[in-house]
């Protein structure tokens, strides 16, 4: 999870070390809401619609026969064409549920990891050195899904390969971060709220 901006954008923008924690734990909380949420979901349609031919259906199902008119249809008809038109090129290219996560997480895990991990733990890493990183990761990801399948583990190895050897060659070769704003990183991590200029 370490990879989700929405997991630590939080904490990198918190005020203070105490709403950082909060923030964070209040976060948590949601998501363990959220999975229980698709799970009594599930659960509803399998007692509803028993012999439910596609298990991927299920979400699709339940709103259809369950949700009145409307709060099943969105209210822009624009906006649910597209989102459509979208959703079927996404679901003829993966197919089902589990390799539309395995491609996000892929290109997520590929791509971030070592630019976030490098910004956490290096401190001659730099935001040029980043950028290469997630381009080289994401892009090399891509290029070994097609060339292995959607559904491959090696395109993360490869990913993270490339990444970070980007970052740190990129790093090195590029002028460091500025010092004032390694010490305003540092009064960050500190808890101080003092910013420098």
């Amino acid at each position: 999870m370490l990879i989700g901006q929405d997991i630590w954008q939080r904490v990198f923008t918190a005020r203070s070390d105490r709403v950082a924690a909060w923030g964070g734990t209040a976060a948590g909380a949601y998501c363990l809401v959220y999975a229980v949420a698709g799970a009594v979901i599930g659960m509803a349609t399998k007692t509803l619609h028993p012999r439910l031919a596609d298990a991927d259906q299920a979400f699709a199902a339940i709103v259809q026969h369950a949700l009145p008119a409307g709060v099943s249809v969105a209210s822009d008809r624009v906006a649910v064409a597209v989102l459509g038109v979208l959703s079927m090129a996404l679901a003829c290219l993966l197919g089902d549920v589990i390799a539309a996560l395995t491609v996000a997480y892929d290109l997520l895990v590929g791509g971030l990891l070592i630019p976030v991990l490098g910004g956490l733990v290096w401190r001659r890493g730099n935001l040029q050195g980043a950028l290469a990183s997630m381009v080289a990761g994401g892009s090399t990801v891509l290029t070994f899904m097609v060339a292995d399948g959607l559904l491959a583990n090696e395109p993360i190895y490869y990913g993270l390969l490339a990444g970070l050897v980007a970052y740190v060659v990129v790093s090195l070769a590029t002028r460091p971060t500025e010092e004032a704003v390694v010490e305003a990183w540092r009064r960050r991590l500190a808890g101080e709220t003092r910013t420098v200029r």
